[in-house]
């Protein structure tokens, strides 16, 4: 999902910008520091040309888009962006980003089934120990 980064950027403003009631308002008080944790997958840094930016840009812009502190000019600007791009058409509004659903409201029974047959994929142990 592309919008993840966008997301958790805009999360962030949306609890602790002020722009929004918080049920932090010590942590907003106090200042929250972001630090980029730069990745060692090489596959995040490679060139892959006009089509994939096309590709990230509309999830990207979404999660901005759909944010309840994005204002009408930011808006009009991601929209006029994403259709210079040819993303989009003049008529269209960007999908809704997908938003994962937050762990503790999560269906772990639901989870624990479809892992359960697959386990053998995703597993790392060694069996032979």
């Amino acid at each position: 999902c592309y919008a993840v980064e966008p997301y958790l950027l805009v999360s962030i403003f949306e609890v602790f910008g002020g722009g929004l009631p918080t049920a932090h308002k010590t942590a907003a008080n106090h200042g929250i520091e972001i630090f980029q944790i730069e990745t060692r997958n090489p596959h995040l840094h490679e060139e892959k040309g006009v089509e994939h930016v096309r590709e990230v840009l509309a999830p990207g812009l979404s999660a901005i888009y759909y944010s309840p502190i994005c204002e009408s000019e930011t808006k009009q600007l991601i929209m006029d962006e994403l259709v210079s791009q040819q993303v989009l058409k003049p008529d269209e509004k960007p999908p809704e980003p997908h938003l994962c659903v937050l762990p503790k409201k999560a269906d772990i029974k639901k989870f624990l089934q479809l892992m359960g047959e697959h386990l053998a994929a995703y597993s790392c142990t060694d069996k032979a120990k």
